[in-house]
């Protein structure tokens, strides 16, 4: 059964949010905004723009916590920093 990211106080608040701007999007996955950056530079996290506005849809947030329930537990990071101590 998949949770629902996004916080009851949010959804209580009004429609459903179909977007949430990108320090938003961080707050509701509970990373940094740089983490969030580094995984839409990796195409781990498809990104909308409007205007100057970065959008990342709620879709998005959802099908990337899917992928991780799903991933084998070394994230590339970890893969790539156990293959430099090794050289």
């Amino acid at each position: 059964m998949h949770q629902d990211p996004i916080p009851p106080s949010d959804r209580s608040a009004g429609p459903e949010r179909l977007a949430y701007r990108i320090k938003e999007a961080a707050e509701v996955l509970a990373i940094s905004r740089s983490r969030l950056y580094e995984l839409v530079a990796a195409g781990e996290i498809r990104v909308l723009k409007d205007g100057s506005r970065t959008l990342v849809r709620r879709s998005e947030l959802q099908a990337y916590l899917d992928r991780l329930e799903t991933a084998p537990n070394s994230s590339p990071r970890t893969l790539a920093k156990r293959t430099s101590r090794r050289s």
